[in-house]
């Protein structure tokens, strides 16, 4: 495809300069003229080209040092940098490649040869731009989309908030009334909501920690009665499945108690989602030298190891592993993944060898500067 463009020739011999100019106008290319490198760089910060003819030998800055500033500058660095030189020795080609040089012409300058070059570095700058303006367009998408998605969650808290009132007004209420089979689905009903409210928190934090406004309140406390803090707000959601908790390890560990129960609270409804009724979801806590490690195991139907990165990413939805199955994250995960590296640590995701997945994150053992709780 033929590309037309700006081209900024940078060479102290005005002759040389004429010749570009001569060659690249009637192909339809605008061509702009420096007679050095530092003027070439004033150009460049108010005028930026598509592609620069840069030559090597010139007094004061040679070609090398220029296309090195030029490519150390986060705004000129995908600028192609052609350079031109009578030197053909291997050695000098090499000092131009390692200084950020896209390509090269030999001096005479081959009419063909320069207009093929110069096409295929300005097409490929063109490239450049159209990316440079899809990214940005995803990103203001992006951004609208997370301000949307808070004020929707933000505004659900209210009337959430009010339906939890009213209910618990009428369970009370009803209670002396009721036998408590029936008050079964009213239990079930909060239950939901809470883990509903859970869900709007994960979003509003979502976007807490990425902005650097959640602060951790980190305590010393025992991981293993933060495990069964989770399970135990699960409520009714729990009871269709086994869990299952294992703990090898009885130290108190230094984290932010609220945000790691509610990491745990998002990695077990994600296994009793993908779980299959009456399965059982292990957890477990053990010790490695200076790490403990905790994980939820369950038996759903797994995930490919190339989707493992992705299950953490707002809003992803990554293949199963099965036909016409998709594991919609939504922000859950998310929050998970941001929770944990806000206490310096990582998360991920490991397939297990009869099926299912196993979650895992790991918080150092050691951190005696931090109070025990209570």
């Amino acid at each position: 495809m033929e590309s037309h463009g700006h081209v900024l020739a940078v060479d102290d011999n005005a002759f040389n300069r004429l010749v570009y100019r001569k060659l690249l106008e009637p192909a339809g290319h605008r061509v702009s003229e420096v007679p050095g490198g530092e003027e070439a760089l004033r150009f460049i910060a108010d005028d930026p080209p598509d592609v620069i003819i840069l030559d090597v030998m010139m007094p004061g800055a040679n070609g090398y040092e220029i296309c090195r500033r030029l490519k150390g500058d986060p705004q000129t660095a995908h600028i192609p940098v052609l350079m031109v030189t009578a030197l053909q020795q291997r050695e000098d080609r090499l000092q131009g490649i390692v200084a950020g040089a896209n390509d090269f012409l030999g001096k005479p300058v081959d009419q063909s040869d320069l207009l093929l070059r110069v096409g295929n570095a300005i097409h490929a700058k063109h490239l450049f731009d159209q990316v440079q303006r899809q990214y940005l367009e995803l990103r203001k998408l992006e951004a609208l989309r997370d301000s949307l998605a808070h004020m929707i969650v933000h505004d659900l808290k209210a009337p959430l908030q009010s339906l939890v009132s009213d209910l618990e007004y009428f369970r009370l209420d009803a209670a002396p009334k009721l036998t408590d089979a029936e008050l079964g689905p009213v239990d079930a009903v909060l239950d939901r909501i809470g883990w509903v409210s859970e869900m709007i928190d994960s979003v509003l934090d979502v976007n807490r920690i990425e902005a650097g406004q959640l602060p951790l309140a980190v305590r010393r406390e025992r991981l293993d009665a933060t495990i069964r803090d989770a399970m135990s707000s699960l409520g009714s959601l729990a009871r269709r499945h086994r869990i299952e908790c294992t703990s090898a390890c009885d130290d108190h560990l230094a984290y932010d108690v609220d945000l790691i129960r509610r990491v745990l609270v998002n990695l077990l409804v994600n296994a009793i989602k993908y779980t299959a009724p009456a399965s059982v979801i292990r957890v477990g806590v053990s010790r490695d030298g200076a790490w403990v490690r905790t994980t939820v195991e369950d038996a759903g139907p797994g995930i490919p190891p190339e989707f493992r990165d992705r299950i953490f990413d707002k809003f992803g939805r990554v293949g199963s592993g099965q036909p016409s199955r998709l594991r919609s994250t939504g922000l859950g995960l998310a929050f998970c993944k941001l929770a944990v590296e806000a206490h310096g640590v990582r998360i991920g995701v490991e397939g297990n060898p009869g099926g299912g997945s196993t979650f895992w994150f790991a918080l150092p053992a050691d951190q005696p500067q931090v109070p025990a709780a209570g």
